[in-house]
């Protein structure tokens, strides 16, 4: 009888670790589905800030002609939270991306950036490098592939917002 108790409980020992496994593995996969879920729609909604942003400005730009550029470029801005500029060509000429305080124009698009949207005529949404730092960013070309407008948010700011979600 003493035999038959051992093994019923050593066999109960064995089924609890089996249970606790599972049930360990399971919430470790049902919490990495949630971070890459999470992690997909912060991405998702960053991208169509940036694109809503080249949507605005190009709107605004068409439809109101704004003579103080900047200033509309620092109103979207701050409205939308994203980073804005305005290319002549590939040139930047207004812009509220800033390394050291300065608003960095005059600088130029990526040859890449440049063919797709100048040349080709296409918009472009994804990351691009500017001055060193990654960016989810649109682009679109307007006054018939002439210029572009960019709409863009840091990776870091990005992440920043994902971390923030997990949280």
């Amino acid at each position: 009888m003493r035999q038959k108790n051992k093994r019923t409980h050593t066999l109960g020992r064995k089924v609890n670790s089996l249970v606790i496994l599972l049930l360990a593995v399971s919430i470790l996969t049902v919490v990495t589905l949630c971070i890459f879920t999470f992690y997909s729609l912060i991405m998702d909604m960053m991208e169509t800030r940036c694109v809503s942003g080249t949507n605005v400005l190009a709107y605004e730009l068409e439809i109101y002609e704004p003579q103080d550029k900047t200033s509309l470029l620092d109103e979207l801005k701050e409205r939308m939270d994203c980073e804005f500029t305005i290319f002549e060509g590939d040139v930047r000429t207004y812009t509220t991306v800033q390394k050291d305080g300065e608003r960095l124009v005059g600088t130029k698009l990526s040859k890449e950036l440049a063919d797709i949207i100048l040349t080709q005529g296409k918009a472009y949404v994804g990351k691009a490098e500017i001055m060193g730092v990654n960016h989810l960013c649109s682009y679109v070309p307007i006054n018939n592939n002439s210029g572009l407008v960019f709409a863009g948010v840091s990776m870091e700011t990005a992440n920043g917002q994902i971390d923030l979600t997990l949280l």
